[in-house]
């Protein structure tokens, strides 16, 4: 019997990533996999259960409730649904990894200008706005419009970052974004991208993350402060745009190699 996969999109998210799909399907394919795209938003995924069982689930919705229940009904998501949940939200983050790596300090108790106030679920670089003072804070906060954010000091080497794309546990490469104007450098906003060589000290930083969370494919953002690494963010359905754009690594062709050496693994599923 043919293997498996589903691979889990809103379709908003979908239509931008077309790419992922393709590569994942054709490489599956060639190993006599079957590859299903399953959008949350018009399919009950327990009736898909009901017709068929995926040995392996590739989670790109940021879902982590969905994520949750394919896990207790026995099947191997990726990424889990601790990771997920975790990465999705930018406070439970750092609360997580508070006293383990450095991160620009949260304001909790008081405002500082300048500082940035972020979406705690936002990503791409949405949702993030630079304040000087109480006029910008309150725009800022009237954008947000109801949404749940973190305000956090603001770093003296703005308008570059550091994606650090990592698979099972390791590194695979890193990218240095910058932005032509503003504070942020996101290659979807129109920063420009380059490959990056990880010093020893930043990997050891990368990897006390890599040591408390099981990432199975994702990014871990950056940014820099007085010359060094800060703990930025992890991005759960990390894109792979600039990568393709600006390296020869294919990346989204070894995360495929990954998930068929995971359809290995013996999964007991529990309907």
């Amino acid at each position: 019997m043919k293997q498996r996969c589903w691979i889990l999109y809103y379709m908003e998210d979908l239509k931008k990533n077309r790419r992922f799909v393709d590569i994942i399907t054709n490489k599956l394919k060639e190993k006599n996999i079957l590859t299903k795209v399953i959008l949350l938003d018009n399919e009950n995924i327990e009736e898909q259960l009901k017709k068929s069982i995926p040995d392996i689930v590739v989670n790109r919705s940021r879902n982590y409730v969905v994520a949750e229940w394919l896990e207790q009904k026995g099947v191997k998501v990726l990424n889990n649904s601790f990771v997920t949940k975790c990465a999705n939200d930018k406070l439970s983050t750092y609360r997580f990894l508070k006293d383990q790596i450095d991160f620009m300090p949260l304001l909790e108790a008081g405002w500082e200008y300048p500082c940035v106030i972020k979406s705690r679920n936002g990503h791409g670089g949405n949702q993030v706005y630079l304040v000087h003072d109480e006029t910008e804070k309150d725009k800022a906060v009237r954008q947000l419009d109801g949404e749940k954010y973190i305000c956090q000091r603001f770093c003296n080497e703005p308008g570059k970052d550091l994606r650090v794309y990592v698979m099972g546990g390791e590194t695979v490469l890193a990218m240095l974004r910058q932005s032509k104007e503003g504070f942020k450098s996101n290659y979807s906003l129109g920063g420009s991208a380059e490959k990056y060589i990880l010093s020893e000290e930043e990997k050891d930083i990368v990897y006390k993350i890599l040591e408390t969370m099981n990432i199975d494919y994702g990014g871990i953002d950056f940014i820099f402060h007085d010359g060094k690494l800060m703990f930025n963010e992890i991005e759960d359905a990390v894109g792979a745009r600039m990568v393709y754009e600006n390296t020869e690594t294919d990346i989204i062709g070894a995360f495929a190699d990954y998930i068929i050496s995971k359809l290995g693994d013996n999964i007991e599923l529990n309907l």
